[in-house]
């Protein structure tokens, strides 16, 4: 994933997919690691919305903490039908981080996010979808192809310039 972050020029790139592997997408950060990431200062989180290119996000399991992080700082989300949702981040007694108090009021609305960030709760797809925290939801072995067919679709048919155009209006104003 870093190597496509560091060559946001590359024009042989016209959309970025990002999916977790195996049956899970991210289920939080190893808390031996926290430091590390918090002398990153989250930059693997929220570099997404940096880039020109539209960055797709199949969900293909579970995202807590950092995991959703990840996935509310790309601008479409598909989701599993399976995939379960959380900040976490109250749960575990540390504070919401990585931007996701920014991104996911954005996403869902302030009470909504209010909601998600206090209570740590458990969100499934289909509630994630009615929220807005994700766009799609579809069966678990679907999820990533049907991401790739979105991009695709935006590699054939929208120019990269109103692509790069329209991520700078949304998430600049």
């Amino acid at each position: 994933m870093l190597n496509v972050w560091r060559s946001p020029g590359d024009d042989s790139v016209g959309a970025i997919v990002v999916t977790g592997a195996g049956k899970m997408f991210c289920v939080g950060v190893d808390m031996d690691m926290k430091e590390m990431l918090e002398d990153a200062q989250g930059r693997a989180f929220y570099h997404a919305t940096t880039l020109q290119k539209p960055v797709i996000c199949a969900i293909n399991g579970s995202a807590a903490g950092v995991g959703l992080a990840i996935a509310c700082h790309c601008d479409v989300r598909f989701c599993s039908a399976s995939a379960k949702l959380t900040t976490a981040y109250g749960r575990r007694g540390l504070v919401v981080e990585h931007g996701l108090s920014w991104a996911l009021p954005r996403l869902v609305g302030t009470g909504a996010a209010m909601d998600l960030c206090v209570s740590a709760r458990i969100v499934k797809a289909d509630e994630a979808a009615q929220l807005g925290l994700v766009n799609f939801v579809c069966p678990a072995d679907q999820v990533l192809r049907r991401a790739m067919d979105y991009a695709s679709d935006l590699c054939v048919n929208v120019s990269p310039g109103s692509m790069a155009a329209a991520k700078f209006q949304v998430l600049r104003h």
